[in-house]
């Protein structure tokens, strides 16, 4: 399920390095009144350079 108010946005400047580790695991927990809640996302890094060939 896709709820756009809540989205998490990762930007580096600079810091994620394909080349390095393509990959992250971000642990998010959650918490109010009502309990807590964890998640664990996978993010992939992007090799800008080879997008930027492919569209130039």
């Amino acid at each position: 399920m896709y709820l756009p108010e809540y989205s998490l946005h990762i930007t580096s400047n600079p810091g994620l390095d394909y080349d390095v580790t393509p990959a992250y695991n971000v642990t998010i927990d959650c918490w109010d009144a009502h309990g807590n809640s964890s998640v664990v996302v996978n993010v992939a890094v992007i090799d800008v350079t080879f997008v930027r060939r492919v569209l130039n």
